[in-house]
């Protein structure tokens, strides 16, 4: 039970590393700051540039911050549900021989958390598919970075996107969809569409009966 819960928040762990890392320029630039302004204070010119550079290296520190929000408050996923990957806002939604294609633009404020929509969920060279009921995730533009070793429970963190992204879900148009144009999801929240059955899962036991060891 341990192991899964370390697994589950290792995501968590793997972005706020990478937010560390992006902050380091501009701390980096603040020191730097700090050093002119108290050694060569005496010079105006030097101290003005001392706070110019603290100005710059405080605002980029915290643009950064904004660019790697993670959305903490998730609803009680359900197995019925396929969810939402990424945050954003549907952009448009057609059908194309028999399929249904809906478009999301994830904007550069956007929550960077990429979530499992489902149990069922598989990768293909990045993109994610559900081959249970061909839905397919393609993310077609954007910075994307999928974290190989997570699980895919539903609403498990599995990977990021930073700045700009966008990404279409494709799914057989039989399938029931409560969305509309311009509408804002959320990651591991918002539904694509309702399943009509529990899918069952295989899981298979690998303990060896006690009789049978040594």
């Amino acid at each position: 039970m341990k192991r899964n819960q370390n697994r589950e928040s290792s995501g968590y762990h793997i972005i706020g590393y990478s937010l560390l890392k992006a902050r380091a320029i501009p701390l980096l630039l603040l020191f730097s700051a700090v050093m002119i302004t108290s050694i060569w204070g005496y010079n105006r010119n030097m101290l003005y540039f001392g706070y110019a550079l603290t100005a710059i290296s405080i605002t980029a520190y915290f643009i950064i911050g904004m660019r790697y929000r993670v959305e903490k408050s998730l609803k009680t996923t359900s197995e019925h549900i396929v969810y939402f990957p990424l945050a954003g806002k549907v952009s448009s939604i057609k059908e194309e021989g028999g399929k249904r294609i809906i478009s999301v633009q994830k904007s550069f404020l956007d929550f960077i958390d990429i979530r499992s929509p489902h149990l069922l969920c598989r990768r293909d060279t990045g993109d994610l598919i559900i081959d249970e009921i061909e839905l397919k995730i393609i993310f077609t533009e954007g910075k994307i970075k999928m974290f190989e070793e997570e699980s895919f429970k539903p609403g498990n963190i599995i990977g990021m996107a930073q700045g700009k992204v966008s990404y279409t879900v494709e799914l057989s148009a039989e399938h029931d969809i409560n969305l509309s144009v311009g509408q804002e999801l959320k990651a591991g929240s918002s539904v694509i569409t309702m399943l009509e059955y529990a899918p069952i899962i295989e899981v298979i036991d690998t303990t060896i009966p006690a009789d049978e060891e040594g």
